[in-house]
């Protein structure tokens, strides 16, 4: 059984951990393995800026594991304080299993009580699954960043995708 809560600076090595095998798992996170940092002191601060302004949720399997989650960073500056920046990431072993369906679920309910606007996120083009669960989620390709990633000795191409949150 899968739960989801709101992470807190106590979590940080649980996140850190997360982070480090998605950087092993998966070609399509930001990171190389090699450049996660290890201080968890650094982990909590981000923690704590995400948390001030924005929203980060964890999904845990019934071993209290973190297994998934998404940050959502708003925006700083008063002309895109309306937008935030997504990063999601689910263990391999839990994809396909409807996680990230109900993070972006919760991600839409914060929005709705804290009066954001706009989404943002970019998706290496060829991560299919991954832009399958955005299109579901209700995000739009804005835009195309060629070149945008160096990997494999080569580079790839993004899509910047975006959901407005409309408002009756």
């Amino acid at each position: 059984m899968i739960h989801y809560r709101l992470l807190n600076s106590q979590d940080a090595l649980s996140l850190l951990n997360l982070q480090k095998t998605l950087d092993i798992e998966s070609a399509y996170m930001l990171y190389l393995p090699h450049e996660r940092t290890a201080d968890l002191n650094q982990v909590q601060l981000v923690i704590e800026q995400i948390i001030t302004s924005g929203l980060l949720v964890g999904a845990w399997n019934e071993k209290q594991e973190l297994i998934g989650y998404l940050a959502a960073e708003r925006g700083t500056k008063e002309k895109i304080k309306h937008s935030a920046y997504l990063v999601i990431g689910i263990k391999q072993e839990y994809t396909n299993l409807g996680i990230g369906t109900q993070l972006f679920k919760l991600l839409d309910q914060w929005t709705q009580q804290t009066m954001i606007h706009r989404l943002e996120l970019t998706v290496i083009t060829e991560n299919i699954p991954a832009k399958a669960l955005y299109d579901k989620a209700g995000f739009k390709v804005e835009g195309i960043r060629e070149d945008a990633i160096f990997m494999n000795d080569r580079y790839y191409d993004e899509y910047y995708m975006a959901k407005i949150i409309n408002r009756s």
